[in-house]
């Protein structure tokens, strides 16, 4: 057999094997990505509910049992629970004249008028293996849980969670909007924020009705607080947004304790818009939307930031021009908001016609900025739930597969969801 030289190999078969490894190294690091699938997207079955429909605004329950989304038309928002995988689904309707299409409807009595659910919202965890949740419905705020028992679902019949009474001390619309429950604790329920439709303030509620004010008037000045966020681990402090002649702020209640000594703003950007926050699971840091940066005010598309709470330094930018969750007007707040996969990762819809809005990732360690490979097309307001294994659920809206026509007028977004694996 003749002896290859050093000399002869680097010329002759170096070359040769420069040109494989680039073919296969490729696909070597595709495989080692930072976030991975363990279930790909699937569609959410719900049998003939909401057909023709659009739908919005995926939330996971704590334990990722359920799943929960809202139907929108031109007259109505409609309101809906569901499990994955089992076309079992029931509709949150307090004031309604007709039964349910194809569900279950979670009020047994119907008193007439029109369905007005709005904006349900999950507990932060469960408490004896169930799901907490509430929704508002024309001024009254419902309080149900939902828990799966040997394979069957069920849900407890919503009661008032907030008493007419207690309503009256609120103001006199009576009207509750974007409810958002806290943590429970063994001997009580979880508290529930609320924005007053009167007042514009916020007020927080717990299971006795007691009922506490929590933002102030200031100078007489008519603005806005909404969306609020409990802290990823206790009931203690809260992040929101408050909104005056067109701006939107962000805010923080450091102790809810002492609201009025312990408000203060988190950033000066007083052109811009900033909104729909959220926390990072160790409460370390709040992501946010953007439309400007202090610099460049304005602008018509919107950025991801992250700030730290606990010191006066200015917000990171993590990824430009994404879509802040349902951008249509007539849908408004409460936007979902950035989702964290663990602390060192956020997943977000792109704003890019080209590539028809791709769901994408941030790892906010190195800056590193990749697709997801969902195979979807007109992706929005992912929601993601972490199962406490390493692994997370994902549910988004999309318009279908890549293949699908949208030019045919029948087409609408519906919701998809997975399993994923993040690489720390």
């Amino acid at each position: 057999m003749k002896k290859i030289s050093t000399k002869h190999f680097c010329r002759d078969y170096l070359p040769i094997l420069i040109f494989i490894l680039a073919m296969i190294l490729p696909s070597f690091v595709h495989s080692q990505e930072l976030i991975n699938f363990v279930e790909k997207p699937k569609l959410l079955e719900t049998g003939d509910i909401g057909k023709g429909f659009n739908y919005y605004r995926p939330r996971w329950s704590p334990d990722g049992q359920w799943l929960s989304f809202e139907l929108i038309d031109e007259n109505s928002l409609r309101t809906f629970v569901a499990i994955p995988g089992s076309n079992t689904c029931f509709e949150c309707r307090g004031k309604s004249s007709a039964a349910s299409s194809g569900g279950l409807d979670l009020f047994s009595e119907k008193t007439g008028g029109k369905a007005a659910v709005t904006r349900l919202s999950w507990a932060k965890q469960t408490i004896s293996n169930t799901s907490s949740f509430c929704f508002s419905d024309e001024g009254a705020l419902y309080k149900s849980n939902a828990y799966v028992l040997t394979g069957k679902a069920a849900i407890t019949p919503p009661r008032e969670f907030i008493s007419v009474a207690k309503m009256g001390e609120v103001g006199s619309n009576n009207g509750i909007l974007i409810p958002e429950m806290g943590f429970t604790s063994t001997k009580s329920q979880a508290p529930v924020l609320f924005t007053d439709n009167d007042s514009g303030r916020l007020f927080m509620i717990f299971g006795n009705q007691d009922l506490k004010q929590i933002t102030f008037d200031t100078d007489k000045l008519k603005f806005t607080d909404c969306c609020p966020k409990f802290h990823p681990t206790d009931n203690l402090s809260v992040v929101f947004v408050r909104t005056f002649e067109g701006n939107s702020d962000l805010f923080i209640i450091d102790d809810l304790n002492n609201p009025r000594a312990t408000t203060r703003k988190l950033l000066d950007w007083p052109k811009s818009d900033e909104f729909a926050p959220t926390w990072s699971p160790d409460g370390k840091h709040i992501a946010f939307y953007s439309n400007g940066d202090g610099a460049t005010p304005n602008k018509k598309s919107f950025d991801l930031f992250i700030l730290d709470p606990a010191s006066k330094g200015q917000p990171t930018l993590l990824a430009k021009n994404i879509r802040p969750d349902n951008i249509e007007e007539k849908l408004g707040p409460p936007y979902i908001g950035p989702q964290w996969i663990g602390n060192d990762a956020i997943i977000f819809a792109k704003d890019d016609n080209q590539a028809k809005d791709p769901l994408m990732y941030v790892q906010i360690s190195t800056k590193l900025v990749e697709t997801l490979p969902v195979g979807t097309i007109l992706n929005d307001s992912p929601s993601i739930c972490d199962l406490g294994d390493g692994t997370y659920l994902l549910a988004y809206t999309a318009f279908g597969k890549a293949i699908v026509d949208l030019s045919q007028p029948d087409i609408n977004n519906r919701i998809y969801y997975a399993k994923l694996i993040f690489s720390r």
